[in-house]
């Protein structure tokens, strides 16, 4: 856990407002309110492996982290201590909430929703036999090459050494109310292999 960087070099304050930095070099605010353990685990400077959600900075409501040079904050849900080299021993996995036309980085990967294809899934005020698909036009950066995907809502892609899943999506679709493209919020799930 570090203090984060602040933007700019004009005055800043002297307080710290505690983050983390990732192998990376990302830095993210944190969010411990999604965390069953309470109070949430304080590892200090050494190494530790956090799971959560991802918010973009873009689309947080409060300016009060737009002073800081961050990625945005990670809502965590579990914390473990970790031996302090970086191992070969998994994976790691992140998330991240994000609308069409934004982008998210995460562990080096860039990803942009560009549009939603086809949305076809179940309202929530319907029965249905089949619950439908979702289908989003997604590009994929790394620092050296981009693609664009059609992922499928639950399926997994593989782009370089990462696998991206598009593992959620809100709003519920309604059968008496379409979806605009401005409120699509798309979850995508990254995985780093080694």
């Amino acid at each position: 856990q570090v203090c984060l960087p602040h933007k700019g070099d004009g005055p800043h304050t002297k307080e710290c407002a505690t983050g983390i930095k990732t192998d990376a070099g990302e830095f993210y605010a944190m969010d411990f309110t999604l965390m069953s353990q309470f109070p949430a685990p304080d590892f200090g400077d050494k190494r530790f492996i956090a799971q959560g959600v991802i918010t973009p900075v873009e689309f947080l409501s409060s300016d009060q982290w737009q002073k800081y040079d961050i990625v945005g904050i990670l809502s965590v849900t579990n914390m473990k201590a970790v031996d302090e080299q970086p191992t070969a021993t998994g994976p790691i996995m992140t998330a991240a909430v994000i609308s069409l036309g934004q982008s998210a980085l995460t562990q080096g990967l860039t990803i942009v929703p560009i549009e939603v294809v086809s949305d076809s899934r179940c309202p929530s005020d319907v029965q249905c036999i089949w619950a439908g698909e979702l289908v989003v036009k997604t590009k994929l950066t790394t620092f050296t090459s981009s693609q664009e995907f059609t992922l499928t809502l639950g399926s997994a892609q593989e782009f370089e050494n990462y696998t991206v899943r598009l593992i959620d999506a809100s709003p519920a679709t309604l059968s008496t109310k379409p979806i605009s493209p401005a409120e699509y919020r798309l979850t995508y799930e990254v995985v780093k292999n080694n």
